[in-house]
């Protein structure tokens, strides 16, 4: 099936046009950006979103949001930051999902394929879980600190061992 592609609202055009014109620190507040669209961008936030992803994916800029005031044009130490939130996010919602998948009742009732989704589930969710603890960070950086760059996967699940 042919994915159609999505026209972007004329108010996340205009939203797009007014963040390519900041600069690294710049912070842009919801009611500029409400009226640069004729609405509060509060209630509309599709159109904030649409264009900081587009920006993010077509130009290497992202935002951050600054709560109750607006979005701020991150600089590079600020993005790697923004990039290491996630790993303890990434590694709560793993464990979530083992306990979620581990929480059926009844294992030996359910079909051999489902068996087999449940305990591949368990066993990606747990290695994530897993290699994203802070000890396995630790080996993983001094690897990448030692090489002086980024680690192709066979050398980062080596870090691991």
């Amino acid at each position: 099936m042919n994915k159609t592609i999505k026209q972007i609202s004329i108010e996340s055009q205009l939203v797009i046009e007014r963040l390519l014109n900041t600069e690294e620190g710049d912070v842009v507040t919801y009611d500029e950006l409400s009226t640069v669209i004729g609405r509060d961008i509060r209630l509309n936030r599709y159109c904030l979103h649409t264009a900081i992803n587009k920006l993010l994916r077509e130009h290497q800029i992202y935002f951050s949001a600054v709560r109750g005031v607006g979005v701020k044009r991150c600089n590079d130490p600020e993005k790697v930051d923004a990039g290491t939130s996630f790993v303890p996010r990434i590694r709560r919602m793993a464990k979530k999902g083992v306990r979620i998948t581990l929480s059926v009742r009844d294992y030996a009732k359910m079909e051999k394929e489902m068996q087999t989704q449940h305990n591949a589930q368990v066993s990606l969710l747990g290695a994530i879980g897993a290699i994203s603890a802070a000890p396995k960070l630790k080996a993983i950086a001094a690897k990448v600190q030692e090489a002086q760059e980024k680690l192709p996967l066979a050398k980062t699940l080596e870090a691991l061992k």
